[in-house]
């Protein structure tokens, strides 16, 4: 199963402390689940004309078969709230209208080997129609996921992708939703998924995704769980155990654990008796960057500030990013990156993320990039 593109992520958390480019949480957990790239915020109507008259059936499905596809729409520019509400009830009116052309395929041709397929596809125009605002279709749409999501002559696969999508935007639409509750309510729906489609595996690396956006305590209980999935990959089963290794680290010495490495002198020694912050970046990961400026912008003066880097190989990009973008605080490179053996050590395998230490060495929490401001508020009692 492929995973969904970045199209379908923005950012959740208000703070900046996520930083630009990282990844919606809220949105992280059921895209991973997803199948295929869609978004269901496609910027123009589709290019694609009426079936002309006296085609075969297989000849119209050729014309239709990639109407889900968001690559068939443009997106032009935007400039201002009316042009944008204009193009967002065009956007919805020609989501709805390929849906008929899907639809009017089954009617014709219901013995077609594609009927199916085309069947699934119109729930998947509908699904994003509504993603977008459209409340016309709820009936139609709402019956045919239910019946795609209970018909196992579809591929589970491609039953799995509208029921993802669906559930995703259900999610959305809810009102009134605070950020842990939605959070919850992704969850329920993913371990939902992962009970209907068991042959999925991404579904436990959306579960993954969810622990890493969690609160200390259940992040480490529900990474442990992931880890201990036999019906989870093996690539699954270790990020969820290192993500839970992390978390373990509360409470243990930051410069016994990076003496074996980094040898004596070292930035966590010289670090001692002053609050710290610790943050992984690399230059593939803008958000990564932005965090490292937040903590430059934002800490509070008698704190030690140390950036761990996760690029590979060639560091000398790195390097000079560090100085050019004035990154605070002294910094670790590897050549190994997020195998290095402080990044191991320490579990920092992600850029973007930010851990506080306390005056006596002793890591206090492994989650201050979930809320950067309330962390560097707190820092100088630590």
């Amino acid at each position: 199963m492929s995973t969904v593109v970045s199209s379908l992520l923005s950012r959740f958390h208000a703070t900046r402390s996520v930083a630009s480019n990282r990844t919606n949480v809220l949105r992280i957990p059921v895209a991973v689940f997803l199948l295929a790239t869609l978004t269901g915020v496609s910027m123009a109507q589709s290019g694609t004309k009426g079936v002309a008259a006296g085609k075969s059936a297989d000849e119209e499905w050729l014309t239709l078969k990639t109407l889900a596809n968001p690559s068939q729409r443009s997106r032009p520019a935007v400039n201002d709230a009316v042009a944008a509400e204009a193009t967002r009830r065009n956007v919805i009116a020609s989501l709805r209208s390929d849906a008929d052309k899907l639809k009017d395929f089954q009617s014709k041709h219901a013995t077609h080997r594609e009927a199916k397929e085309a069947k699934r596809l119109e729930a998947l125009l509908l699904v994003q129609a509504w993603q977008i605002g459209d409340a016309v279709s709820d009936a139609r749409r709402n019956q045919l996921v239910s019946e795609i999501r209970g018909d196992p002559s579809i591929p589970e696969a491609k039953r799995a992708e509208v029921a993802a999508l669906a559930d995703h935007v259900g999610v959305e639409k809810r009102p009134g939703l605070s950020g842990p509750a939605k959070l919850l309510a992704y969850e329920q729906i993913i371990r939902g998924l992962n009970v209907e489609f068991p042959t999925m595996p991404n579904g436990y690396e959306a579960l993954v995704q969810v622990a890493k956006h969690s609160d200390d305590s259940k992040a480490r209980a529900l990474a442990r769980e992931v880890a201990a999935m036999p019906a989870a990959p093996k690539a699954v089963r270790d990020e969820a155990d290192a993500l839970a290794r992390r978390y373990d680290l509360i409470g243990k010495s930051l410069p016994e654990i990076a003496f074996p490495v980094l040898g004596p002198g070292n930035v966590a020694e010289r670090a001692q008796r002053k609050p710290v912050i610790v943050y992984s970046w690399a230059t593939f990961a803008r958000g990564s960057i932005a965090l490292a400026k937040d903590i430059a912008a934002n800490a509070p003066p008698g704190i030690a500030i140390i950036g761990v880097n996760l690029d590979t190989r060639d560091l000398a990009p790195a390097r000079q990013l560090a100085t050019s973008e004035k990154l605070p605080g002294d910094q670790v490179y590897d050549w190994m990156g997020r195998k290095g053996d402080l990044a191991q050590r320490i579990f920092l395998l992600d850029p973007g993320v930010a851990y506080l230490v306390g005056r006596d060495g002793i890591i206090r929490s492994v989650s201050a990039h979930h809320d950067l401001k309330a962390a560097l508020a707190s820092v100088r009692s630590l």
